[in-house]
């Protein structure tokens, strides 16, 4: 991995840690658990939420940590796709401060493909699950869903931190923490 002190001259970082994420994330947990729980509670009431059992628990525990897996492979699919080295670009960890697993791509980005990459993850796993529930009445799809659409919650950080980029602007992602590097134009 590269550090800040090894990037050649003419990138600017725009960078906060997996840890100052997290507590930017803590802030809409909660109100981003009600939001996605309201359409279900209206469509189908309170009695919507039963059929939880400890079986049913298992089998969500094995699902969830293979969306966990999936949920890293989407981005990499994605950034695979649309930056210029390929898959080749990509590789995988997992942050040993907070046990955070990560996709990194070390390919230059266009600001859309970055944005792109890091939010198809709380669409795939996240809203379509949600939207799922509401009109099946499936408490699973909705616990699954609600999860993965806060889990995703670094990824709406680090789309946060391109604010007044244009999108066509060329992004590094930062190897270490959440964020990248601003490939200057003068750079090349």
């Amino acid at each position: 991995m590269l550090n800040s002190v090894d990037m050649p001259e003419g990138f600017e970082e725009v960078s906060i840690s997996i840890e100052t994420a997290g507590k930017r994330v803590s802030r809409y947990v909660l109100p981003s658990l009600v939001i996605f729980n309201l359409p279900y509670l209206l469509l189908h009431g309170f009695k919507g939420y039963g059929g939880i059992t400890l079986t049913a628990s298992g089998w969500f525990l094995l699902i969830f940590i293979s969306g966990v897996i999936i949920h890293e492979l989407i981005h990499a699919l994605i950034f695979g796709l649309l930056c210029r080295d390929g898959f080749r670009s990509i590789s995988f960890g997992i942050d040993k401060a907070t046990l955070s697993p990560y996709c990194y791509c070390n390919s230059n980005l266009r600001v859309w493909a970055y944005r792109t990459g890091a939010l198809m993850p709380f669409f795939v796993l996240g809203v379509v699950p949600l939207i799922i529930s509401w009109f099946t009445a499936s408490v699973g799809f909705l616990i699954f869903g609600s999860l993965f659409s806060v889990f995703s919650g670094g990824d709406w950080v680090a789309v946060t931190l391109t604010k007044g980029l244009n999108s066509r602007d060329i992004v590094k992602d930062h190897p270490a923490k959440l964020g990248f590097y601003i490939v200057k134009r003068d750079a090349f």
